[in-house]
Formats: structure tokens, sequence, C-alpha cells
């Protein structure tokens, strides 16, 4: 193990998070869209309608093309000697990340099942 391969797993591991950030704001905008459609319809939006606002959406959305430069980079650089490393440091981060989310939405359910199912619920 050299400072090189380490620096690539460095550099991996800030990819990584840089993209599952990225992709959890696009997953967040796309329940967001369909929350705010729900209220609109009164009940179930029209799927081709949120289909179609979701499409206009992400095309705006660094989440969709972060994970195109990223596949693009994953192929080109696969067979370099510093792959491993940096995808390892990915792949890290990725779980990291995930864990860290989860445990943060695990900790959200149980608070709002200890408040009740009306608390927090706006009057505006």
């Amino acid at each position: 193990m050299t400072v090189a391969h380490l620096a690539a797993a460095l550099c991996g591991f800030f990819a990584g998070t840089l993209l599952f950030t990225s992709s959890i704001r696009w997953v967040g905008l796309a329940v967001e869209a369909w929350s705010q459609a729900a209220r609109i319809a009164g009940g179930k939006p029209p799927l081709p309608r949120f289909a179609l606002t979701l499409a206009a959406q992400s095309l705006f959305h660094s989440g969709p093309w972060l994970a195109l430069a990223a596949a693009f980079f994953a192929w080109h650089v696969g067979s370099e000697p510093w792959a491993p490393w940096f995808f390892t440091g990915a792949l890290a981060s990725l779980a990291f990340m995930g864990a860290v989310t989860a445990s943060a939405l695990v900790q959200m359910k149980r608070a709002r099942a200890r408040r009740g199912p009306d608390a927090g619920a706006g009057t505006g």
C-alpha cells in the first residue's frame, strides 16, 4: 500500500459521498413531486402527468447527470492500476452514508411514533 493508493481511496470516498448526496436529493425531488401532485389531485395523482413532471425536473437536477458521469468514469478508468482503490473508497463511502441515512430515518420514525400521528401537522 502506497500513498498513491491511499490518495485514490480518499478521492473515491469523496466521489462516493458526492454521488450519494446527489442521488438522495434526486430521490427527495421525486418524493416531493409525488406528494405535491397528490395534494393537487386530491388523492393519487395521474401517473403520466407525474412521470412527465419528474422527467422534466430530472433534466435540471444534478443527480441523474452525476450518475451518468460516474458510470462513464467507471467504464473508462476501470483498468487503471489505482482504480480498485478508488472504487473501494467510493463503495465504502456509499455504505457509510447509507448506514447514516438509514439510522437517521429510523430515529425520525421513532420520534414521529412517540409524538403521535397528528403531531407536527400545521394549520396552513
